[in-house]
């Protein structure tokens, strides 16, 4: 194989693991792939939570920054992610989304 060929039989590889994530929420939802309003209206409609979304984005870090190809392209990462999304879906809960990047 030529090394351009393998360069790019490595850069689809890549890829295609990066285009894998967490388990979804529900069958046929993935946070992979979505817009902002698509999220908003998951989480308006009750098919995925802010957790749950911080979740699988933690989860694809975890595995592609952390271990497998090993990105190093996080520098921090919040220890209070997943409470404040917790915190973020009780107030949509109580009283709505404040906007578009609510969640």
């Amino acid at each position: 194989m030529t090394e351009t060929r393998l360069a790019a039989a490595t850069v689809l590889a890549l890829v295609w693991a990066l285009g894998c994530s967490a388990p979804p929420e529900q069958p046929g939802f993935d946070v992979l792939e979505q817009s902002i309003p698509q999220l908003q209206e998951a989480m308006e409609s009750g098919v995925v939570t802010s957790r749950r979304i911080s979740e699988q984005y933690l989860a694809r870090i975890a595995a592609f920054d952390r271990q497998g190809p090993r990105l190093n392209s996080i520098i921090a990462i919040n220890e209070s992610a997943l409470d404040e999304a917790e915190a973020l879906d009780r107030e949509r809960a109580e009283s709505g989304a404040r906007g578009q990047l609510h969640g």
